[in-house]
């Protein structure tokens, strides 16, 4: 359920060679570090995209957490001119306080202008590295 990144220069060849399909991919930041994503598997019958991997970000117990993780959904371009990165589908975020939750957090992708473009499901963990 991800909406089409605005339009741009080269689309049209796109759609052409791909038929106008998305091939979306996650980065996430949190602390001065950025992940990205494969292009996820997709779309399936319900119209979503599967990318089901993880991100380790590495923290040390005396880090304290209030810092805000950051995603960025893009659309995967093949042929891009060298000014222009992939475009943003959408950007969603999770504050420090809310990082705990075991459960499954369900974001609403925003394009810069605040207009919804989809939702991105997550989970998160906190998961310690163990003194040997």
């Amino acid at each position: 359920d991800l909406g089409p990144p605005p339009y741009r220069f080269g689309d049209k060849v796109r759609k052409i060679v791909r038929g106008g399909a998305l091939a979306p991919y996650v980065t996430v930041a949190f602390g001065g570090q950025r992940r990205r994503s494969t292009v996820g598997d997709g779309p399936d019958e319900a119209g979503h995209y599967v990318f089901n991997e993880s991100v380790p970000f590495p923290l040390s117990d005396m880090e304290a957490t209030p810092q805000t993780l950051a995603f960025e959904v893009r659309d995967h371009r093949r042929v891009r001119r060298l000014d222009l990165d992939d475009p943003v589908i959408g950007t969603a975020s999770v504050a420090g306080d809310q990082l705990d939750s075991p459960e499954v957090q369900v974001l609403d992708l925003l394009d810069g202008s605040g207009v919804a473009r989809g939702r991105l499901r997550v989970r998160l963990c906190w998961a310690r590295e163990r003194a040997a």
